[in-house]
């Protein structure tokens, strides 16, 4: 077997070891040594000195998407990610998922983006009613509606065609707009 069999090549992957995805589109490594990963739909990772990751995506994270293209550290020691659809992310803090921050994140969060049929709205900085609004690029209003503040809304968005739309707020707190995607 030779180089092929226990040689100096190890393929990590999936099947083979406790890797979050085989589609990775970064690899960085941090000041301390740390190695991240960026991937292709699964976020982006950390792979610990005993073989285990630490996974972020949309899911546990406020990451705004799970296309991680490109990861850089500031001199702060903070992360920047730079996502397929959802812009520069700062990352502080990022020893365990429950420590993840983004800083300078706006109140106003929504996953899954991009969404089929249905998005959820994070408006747990708001409190009160939140009027909303969706608008196409072109800036005209298609559809609006009004959610309570203080938790997670269910915003039907299914009669969206695909394409890449503007979600806008207003409410008790000033207004804050976030693009979503429709697939």
């Amino acid at each position: 077997g030779g180089s092929w069999n226990g040689g100096p090549w190890f393929q990590y992957t999936t099947f083979n070891s406790n890797i979050p995805s085989n589609a990775l589109v970064e690899a960085y490594m941090d000041q301390s040594g740390q190695l991240w990963f960026g991937s292709q739909l699964n976020g982006f990772f950390l792979r610990n000195s005993n073989g285990t990751y630490l996974h972020y995506n949309t899911n546990n994270s406020p990451l705004p998407d799970n296309t991680v293209q490109v990861i850089a550290q500031a001199q702060d020691g903070a992360l920047w990610l730079g996502t397929f659809l959802g812009g520069a992310v700062r990352v502080v803090g990022a020893n365990s998922v429950g420590d993840l921050s983004l800083m300078d994140r706006p109140a106003l969060q929504v996953y899954p983006n991009p969404f089929a049929d249905q998005i959820y709205v994070d408006l747990s900085e708001h409190q009160g009613n939140v009027n909303w609004e969706v608008s196409d690029l072109m800036g005209r209003s298609i559809i609006r509606g009004t959610s309570s503040g203080g938790g997670v809304s269910l915003l039907a968005v299914g009669q969206l065609y695909p394409g890449t739309y503007l979600l806008r707020t207003f409410g008790p707190l000033p207004s804050e707009a976030v693009r979503i995607v429709r697939y």
